[in-house]
């Protein structure tokens, strides 16, 4: 394993407690409005360098989403929720830099639970998670 790797893996053994996804999927069902306590359960907007034509509204010379090719207003307006695969206890200090670095969070009962939205591999190896090593907290 390199040492960027590294890097983010002691990091995120400080940070993540415990996969909890079992817990929270129960919470989910007994209190419906969880939901509404879930922070940046969309996908943020990622600007591509040159703007270009929107896909969905055909706007020239905009900023575009560099995922789906729709302008800022088309992607906030046809958004679908992100999916979770799997929840994450997460220690309280790193809530708010989660939060400002766009992963999914769920604050509720006095916890906050970070939400995968990738799999199929191990957690330091996720990009999202490159934040990590770039901010020295």
């Amino acid at each position: 394993m390199n040492t960027y790797y590294e890097a983010i893996k002691k990091k995120l053994n400080y940070i993540i407690k415990a996969n909890q996804s079992t817990l929270v999927e129960k919470l989910f069902e007994q209190f419906y409005e969880l939901e509404e306590a879930i922070i940046n359960k969309y996908p943020p907007f990622t600007a591509e360098k040159e703007p270009g034509e929107c896909a969905n509204c055909r706007r020239e010379n905009v900023a575009l989403d560099e995922i789906s090719g729709y302008c800022h207003e088309c992607h906030d307006s046809s958004s679908d929720p992100q999916e979770v695969y799997q929840w994450y206890l997460i220690d309280d200090e790193w809530t708010q830099c989660f939060i400002n670095n766009g992963l999914v969070i769920l604050q509720a009962f006095g916890c906050s639970w970070f939400g995968r939205t990738c799999g199929g591999q191990s957690l330091y190896q996720d990009q999202e998670f490159d934040f990590l090593v770039k901010e020295e907290k």
